[in-house]
């Protein structure tokens, strides 16, 4: 079977929402409802193949970053944790910058200690 083609479209939103669990004992499920669970299969909706969707309240809720990641259409094709953690990180976002260099402590502390400062050749004092 080929699965080259097939890809897997998710949405988000931000809002209340309610958390239960369902079933008899040993035997439940974990289950949440509200607008935003609503709204963040609307927003899957809107994606083709492998993309992500952004619902509004939280593109507009969340810091310019994500907005300059997502676009006006606040969708974006081929998103991972690490294309996330660069975009945001290059956009100045402090707990974005606080995850890359936590992600790199895990690795090595030389590495760690370099990601904390970005690499600029060509700027002054270098």
């Amino acid at each position: 079977m080929d699965t080259d083609d097939l890809g897997l479209a998710i949405g988000f939103e931000f809002g209340p929402t309610a958390i239960t669990r369902l079933g008899m004992q040993g035997e439940r499920v974990r289950c949440s409802t509200g607008r935003a669970v609503l709204d963040s299969e609307a927003e899957q909706k809107r994606c083709k193949g492998e993309q992500t969707a952004i619902g509004k309240a939280a593109y507009d809720a969340g810091p310019e970053s994500v907005r300059t990641l997502f676009g006006t259409s606040r969708r974006k094709s081929g998103l991972t944790y690490d294309v996330v953690l660069e975009a945001l990180t290059a956009e100045g976002d402090k707990v974005a910058k606080a995850a890359h260099v936590a992600a790199y402590a895990a690795k090595s502390p030389a590495i760690a200690r370099a990601a904390e400062e970005p690499f600029r050749p060509h700027s002054e004092g270098r």
